[in-house]
């Protein structure tokens, strides 16, 4: 069988309309009418613009961004590379600073009355802000450190007028910014610099006295005074032979069988210094031990008369006193309790508070008065109630028992029993109303 074929013998194939559009093609079959179309556009056209037409003029600035610290008085850094995700915020946050209320407002007002080029005679200031901030074009541009700032008017004069005072008032403030409290930075340093150029003419007037009255011409370093040299090996020498002649004399009385006596002393405040309790004052009573001791041993043999020697018992007897006063305190067992418990009662919203609180010595001799306040002090930070009896709250005695001896001591605590009772009855209807801290 022969293929159909799709049109009659002789016939051109039929082809259907298609949706492509083809306009050089077009073009090519209908030249004639394509050139009359573009004749009687450009004749019409051109004219119509040139009349009806108004003519647009776009002015630019460019500024460069980049991260650079402000430098101070120990280092001065240069320009930083971050990544490109805190330059693109680093950007936006210059482009919102350019078109920022004040920075407007500030390069408007240096303009002065040249401003009236751009607000309107019956516009507000705030709205010709506005309208500024809204004309103005800034836009970063890409793969560099640039951003422009644009503005398009038809008044070609005023396009400048107003793109160059924006980036000026920009730049005033990316200062500001930047060095922020600069002035009162400065006026310290000033501050500074004046005290210490006082404090040094002070210092040189003194330096300038002392000189005079030790008769030396100079203290410059490197600079020898032969006065100085002789007065340092005169020194030197007066010093040797007091130290021989009281170490000599010390050690001929030692020979004389006095040293036994001394000895002893020193041992007793070697075991002093061992027994001692309390960590917070260890130290002191550790060095005034050990200075009572070398005394001890300088005075071995020296005669009751002897200036050395005098000097000697006089720092002793104040050494000894410096030991009652730094011992006349409470225990460190006590201290360990007030100071934790004190800190467990505020951390825990002062369960001591409202609740009454007396504090009781027994001493021996001396220090109560001291241990007694200290007690107190715990109470009464804690908003605790301290009722008073007849006397302070001491009692004198020694061993178990001693205190039993002391009358006044125990009348004194029987009023302070009596005392606590009644006050107990007598807040008992109102500890949910005792007053809070402050917050």
């Amino acid at each position: 069988m022969s293929e159909q074929q799709p049109g009659r013998a002789g016939e051109p194939e039929q082809r259907l309309p298609g949706k492509a559009i083809m306009p050089l093609l077009s073009l090519q079959r209908h030249w004639i009418k394509s050139g009359a179309v573009f004749v009687l556009i450009a004749g019409l056209g051109l004219p119509v613009a040139w009349i009806k037409g108004t003519a647009v003029y776009y002015g630019e600035a460019v500024i460069q961004v980049n991260f650079r610290y402000a430098p101070n008085l120990n280092t001065v850094q240069e320009i930083e590379t971050h990544s490109n995700t805190q330059y693109d915020r680093l950007v936006q946050q210059q482009i919102r600073t350019i078109t920022r209320f004040d920075v407007v407002k500030r390069a408007l007002a240096n303009l002065g009355e040249q401003r009236w080029a751009w607000q309107l005679p019956d516009e507000t200031e705030r709205h010709a802000i506005q309208r500024l901030m809204g004309a103005l074009r800034i836009r970063a541009v890409p793969d560099t450190f640039l951003v422009t700032i644009g503005l398009e008017d038809k008044d070609p004069g005023l396009v400048p007028l107003l793109v160059n005072p924006i980036v000026e008032s920009y730049l005033q403030a990316a200062q500001e910014d930047t060095f922020v409290g600069e002035d009162i930075r400065l006026g310290n340093l000033y501050t500074r610099r004046d005290e210490f150029k006082t404090n040094i003419d002070a210092l040189g007037k003194q330096l300038e006295q002392v000189s005079k009255q030790l008769g030396l011409t100079t203290f410059e370093q490197g600079v020898q005074n032969p006065y100085d040299r002789i007065l340092v090996d005169i020194s030197s020498a007066l010093a040797n032979a007091r130290q021989q002649r009281v170490t000599a004399e010390a050690e001929i009385e030692a020979m004389r069988g006095k040293h036994e006596r001394l000895l002893q002393l020193s041992l007793d405040a070697e075991a002093q210094k061992l027994t001692a309790s309390d960590r917070a004052l260890g130290d002191l009573r550790a060095y005034l031990y050990q200075r009572r001791a070398q005394l001890v041993q300088t005075m071995s043999g020296l005669k009751p008369n002897h200036e050395g020697r005098q000097a000697a018992e006089r720092e002793i007897e104040q050494i000894n006193q410096e030991i009652v006063q730094a011992t006349a305190d409470k225990t460190a067992e006590m201290k360990a309790i007030l100071d934790r418990s004190g800190y467990v009662a505020l951390a825990n919203g002062r369960v001591f508070q409202g609740k009454i609180g007396a504090a009781v010595v027994a001493v021996r001799r001396a220090g109560a008065v001291h241990v007694f306040d200290t007690i107190n002090h715990m109470f009464l930070m804690n908003q605790m109630l301290v009722p008073g009896s007849t006397y302070w709250n001491l009692g004198l005695g020694r061993g178990k028992g001693e205190v039993a001896d002391d009358a006044e001591g125990l009348n004194n605590m029987k009023n302070l029993g009596e005392t606590i009772a009644w006050l107990g009855a007598a807040i008992a209807p109102h500890k949910k109303d005792f007053p809070a801290p402050p917050a």
